[in-house]
């Protein structure tokens, strides 16, 4: 996780001001609010420093299957970048036209997380493309999203990288399970091989060592036993 992170700053640092950069992480479920927290920490801290972006708007796009939530997020995401935005359009489909011209003559720096479709990408991004020197972040979990994306053609494709977030490793997954399994307690003699099994059985996602580790708080060896089996 840490190792995405900083591959985040180095990236914000290592760009051109001859193209757009775009930027796509693909990871597991439960792993997205661990990395937003470092990223939006290490983004805003790299473009405070290089004073290189003009605009930056962080964007969470995790509820809006609905077209009204779609739109609530193309009007914010407006009002940041545009130096007059027009908050009295009600179609989404009439705001991607608004939102491509800032888009177009902007420097901006924008990060949507976890995306899951691509009229998602539609209705906040656009399809023609970005000024020079901007940097666009993607999270989500299809790994072919934005290779597919209509934006990606010759005329105005962006300098796109992607790269594939892991989980944690055995012992960041043991100490997180331990955490919520007992309440960040020494756990008692005899669970060491339970709980090996339980770190190989949740494959390093943050999400399920939380909930399986909560599940089994106050419960005896035996009967984390019984639910392995």
């Amino acid at each position: 996780m840490e190792d995405c992170i900083d591959l985040i700053g180095s990236w914000l640092t290592d760009g051109s001001c001859h193209s757009a950069d775009m930027l796509t992480i693909v990871g597991m479920v439960g792993l997205g609010r661990r990395l937003w927290q470092g990223m939006c920490l290490v983004c805003t801290i790299v473009v405070l420093q290089k004073e290189a972006l003009l605009k930056i708007s962080m964007q969470d796009v995790k509820k809006t299957n609905g077209m009204d939530c779609l739109l609530d997020l193309q009007k914010k995401l407006h009002r940041d970048i545009a130096v007059k935005a027009d908050q009295r359009c009600e179609s989404v489909n009439k705001y991607i036209p608004k939102i491509e011209i800032e888009l177009a003559h902007k420097r901006v720096f924008i990060v949507l997380d976890n995306i899951g479709s691509h009229d998602q990408l539609d209705a906040l991004l656009g399809k023609k493309g970005f000024c020079k020197g901007s940097k666009i972040i993607i999270t989500t979990k299809d790994s072919s999203l934005a290779e597919t994306w209509k934006l990606f053609n010759p005329q105005v494709q962006p300098k796109h990288k992607k790269v594939s977030l892991k989980g944690l490793n055995d012992d960041e997954s043991l100490g997180l399970l331990r955490i919520h399994a007992f309440k960040g307690k020494k756990p008692e003699d005899g669970y060491e091989e339970v709980l090996e099994k339980l770190v190989e059985y949740c494959e390093g996602n943050p999400l399920a060592l939380k909930v399986l580790g909560c599940s089994l708080q106050q419960h005896d060896v035996a009967h984390w036993n019984d639910c392995i089996t």
